[in-house]
């Protein structure tokens, strides 16, 4: 794996830990859809 494969996994690893660190607290669906900022947060990241 070359450089540049080792940056694209990581910046896709640091993706995922902020969609998760979004959702961590969130303890249901309905919780999640009635936050538009965080919702719009984890679409920002999974782009």
């Amino acid at each position: 794996m070359d450089d540049k494969d080792k940056h694209v996994i990581k910046k896709i690893y640091l993706h995922i830990v902020a969609v998760l660190e979004y959702c961590e607290k969130v303890s249901s669906l309905e919780e999640f859809r009635g936050n538009k900022m965080r919702v719009e947060a984890c679409i920002f990241n999974l782009m």
